[in-house]
C-alpha cells in the first residue's frame, strides 16, 4: 500500500512513518537530493555520521540513523550504494533492497517513506522489493 507523495521537509513531521530510506554514495560529497535535504534539515547529522566513520555509503551498507526516542520517523535508514559512477546491476538492487528490507522486519518498521530519486527506481519496483509496507513516496 503506498500514499501520495510528500516533499522531504515535510517527512519529517509524518507521525504515520517508522523509518525514511534514502541512499548514500561512498563519493559524494557534499551529499546530494534527498538526504541532503534531509540532512540540512536535521542539523548534519547525517554529515556528522559521514565525518565520524559510522557511514561510508560503501555498497550494501545499511546504517540506521535514530531520532530521539519519542519522535516520528523514528530514524533515517541509509544504504549505501558504492561509487556514484559505479553501475549497480538489477541482480545487485534486488540484493541491496531485501538487505534494507530484512533490516527494517528485524526492527519491526513497517510503515515507511522512500525517496524514489535515491534509489534510482520506479516505484513498482519499490513496491515489489517492500511488499505488505505501508510507503510513502518522498518526491
Amino acid at each position: 500500500m503506498s500514499n501520495t507523495l510528500k516533499d522531504p521537509e515535510d517527512i519529517l513531521f509524518e507521525e504515520s512513518i517508522d523509518a525514511i530510506l534514502c541512499s548514500v554514495y561512498s563519493n559524494e560529497k557534499p551529499l546530494k537530493g534527498t538526504v541532503a535535504m534531509l540532512d540540512w534539515r536535521l542539523n548534519s547529522l547525517v554529515s556528522q555520521f559521514l565525518k565520524k566513520g559510522h557511514i561510508e555509503g560503501k555498497k550494501g551498507e545499511v546504517v540506521f540513523i535514530p531520532f530521539t526516542k519519542e519522535a516520528r520517523p523514528k530514524g533515517l535508514m541509509l544504504l549505501g550504494l558504492g561509487l556514484k559512477e559505479d553501475t549497480v546491476l538489477p541482480t545487485e538492487k534486488k540484493v541491496l533492497l531485501d538487505q534494507l528490507r530484512a533490516r527494517l522486519v528485524k526492527l519491526k518498521m513497517t510503515r515507511i517513506a522512500i525517496s524514489v530519486s535515491s534509489f534510482d527506481l520506479k516505484e513498482e519496483e519499490l513496491e515489489k522489493a517492500f511488499k505488505n509496507f505501508q510507503i510513502t513516496w518522498i518526491n
